[in-house]
C-alpha cells in the first residue's frame, strides 16, 4: 500500500472521528515536519536531484606520469584539492583553480631510516588539526613488518612533521571520518600491528591516537578488508559499507563509538571484489550518507538513512570507468565526483557535482 494512500486513510478517519479541527492541527504537523517518508520496504528516494558536469580543463595523465590517488575538500582555503603520486614517492598537490587543476607543490617524502616507501594509506583533511592530511605505509627490513606515517600539508612547505603510528592499513579498506558527537577522527580499515591482532579502528582526539579493540555483538574476530565509511550526524555513529573476506556480500555496520553492529537492510548497493565504493558523504539535502558503487554496467547513487539503503531515483548517472574520486563541497554542500579519464580504465576526464534543491525533503517511492 502507498504511503500517500495510507496518508490519505489516516487523515480521513481524524477527520470524521473528531471534525476538523484536528484535520488543520495535522495538516500543521505535515507542514512542519516536512512529507511523510514511505515503509522501509521502499527501493528509491525520488529527490530531484542531478548530476550536473562541472566544466574543467583536462589533464592528460598518463602524459604526466602521475596517478590521481585521492580527492578531498581543504577548509583552510576553500579549494578542492587532489593528490597524485610518481613511482609513489613523488608526491604533488593540485588545487581546482578557475576550472583548471593548478600544480601548487611538487616533491619527494623523507623516508624514515632503514624504511621502504610501501603505499599512499589516504589523503584527507584533518577537521581537529585543520588541514589536509596525507597517510603512508613503509615496509620495514624484517618480512612482513610495516609502519604507517600521518604527515600534515602545510601551503608552501608540502608535507611535515610526521607522526609515527605502528600499525598497517590496506588502502582499499581505508577511511577517515570525523565523529561530531565525540569530537575525534576515527580512521577505520584493515589493521594489523603483529602477534595476528587486527584492530578495526585508531581513534584520535587532537592529543592521543588510540586502537580501538574489536567489540561486535554479531560476529567474532571482525576484520574489514574492503569498502568505505562516513558518519552519520543522525545517529551519531559510523557507517561502514563494504565486506569482511573477499567473495562475501557487502554488508552495512554502523560503530557507536564502543560497538560495532551489523545493520540488516533490505536493499545495498552491489559491490565487487576489489572495486572501491565511492562517496560515504553526509548530505544534509537528502539527510544521509551517500554512495556510489563501482559496478559491472552499474553506477546508480545510493543514500543510506534511518538504517536502510535507497537508490536516488531520477539522478542520472556521472560519466564513469572503473577508477574514480569523490569528495564532499561543506560549502556548496554538493558531493563531487572525478573520473581522471586514465587510458587503462577508459577516456573521461570529467567532473561533476550532484544538485539538489536546496528546499527538498525526499520522499520514499512505495
Amino acid at each position: 500500500m502507498g504511503n500517500a494512500l495510507r496518508s490519505s486513510r489516516l487523515l480521513s478517519s481524524l477527520l470524521s472521528r473528531y471534525g476538523s479541527a484536528t484535520l488543520r492541527v495535522v495538516s500543521l504537523m505535515l507542514i512542519i515536519t516536512g512529507p511523510l517518508i514511505a515503509a522501509t520496504d521502499a527501493t528509491e528516494l525520488s529527490s530531484g536531484c542531478n548530476w550536473v558536469e562541472i566544466p574543467v580543463a583536462p589533464i592528460d595523465w598518463d602524459a604526466t606520469g602521475q596517478n590521481p590517488a585521492f580527492m578531498t575538500f581543504d577548509k583552510s582555503d576553500g579549494i578542492l584539492t587532489l593528490l597524485s603520486f610518481k613511482y609513489y614517492e613523488t608526491i604533488t598537490i593540485w588545487k581546482l583553480i578557475d576550472g583548471a587543476w593548478i600544480n601548487v607543490w611538487n616533491g619527494d617524502l623523507d623516508l624514515p631510516p632503514n624504511l621502504y616507501f610501501g603505499d599512499v594509506g589516504n589523503f584527507y583533511y584533518d577537521e581537529i588539526l585543520g588541514s589536509p592530511m596525507l597517510l603512508v605505509d613503509y615496509s620495514g627490513p624484517v618480512i612482513e613488518t610495516c609502519w604507517q606515517f600521518l604527515w600534515r600539508y602545510v601551503p608552501g612547505s608540502g608535507f611535515v612533521n610526521p607522526t609515527n603510528l605502528p600499525l598497517c592499513a590496506e588502502r582499499e579498506s581505508f577511511s577517515v571520518d570525523y565523529d561530531n558527537l565525540r569530537k575525534r577522527e576515527v580512521f577505520v580499515g584493515e589493521f594489523g600491528y603483529g602477534m595476528g591482532v587486527y584492530p578495526l579502528s585508531i581513534e584520535y582526539d587532537g592529543i592521543y591516537y588510540y586502537i580501538v579493540p574489536n567489540t561486535s555483538s554479531d560476529v567474532t574476530d571482525l576484520i574489514f578488508e574492503m569498502g568505505r565509511s562516513g558518519y552519520d550526524p543522525n545517529t551519531g555513529h559510523v557507517v561502514f559499507f563494504g565486506q569482511r573476506y573477499e567473495e562475501q556480500p557487502a554488508e552495512t555496520w554502523e560503530y557507536n563509538g564502543k560497538v560495532w553492529t551489523l545493520i540488516q537492510t533490505i536493499n545495498s548497493p552491489p559491490m565487487r571484489n576489489e572495486a572501491p565504493i565511492y562517496g560515504m558523504f553526509y548530505v544534509p539535502a537528502l539527510g544521509g550518507l551517500l554512495a556510489i558503487p563501482n559496478a559491472t554496467n552499474s553506477m546508480d547513487t545510493w543514500i543510506y538513512r534511518n538504517h536502510q539503503w535507497y537508490i536516488l531515483a531520477d539522478s542520472g548517472k556521472p560519466d564513469h570507468n572503473y577508477f574514480g574520486l569523490m569528495a564532499y563541497d561543506p560549502i556548496r554542500h554538493v558531493p563531487i565526483y572525478y573520473d581522471p579519464g586514465l587510458i587503462a580504465y577508459g577516456h573521461s576526464n570529467k567532473l561533476w557535482e550532484l544538485k539538489c534543491p536546496s528546499h527538498i525533503r525526499p520522499v520514499a517511492k512505495p
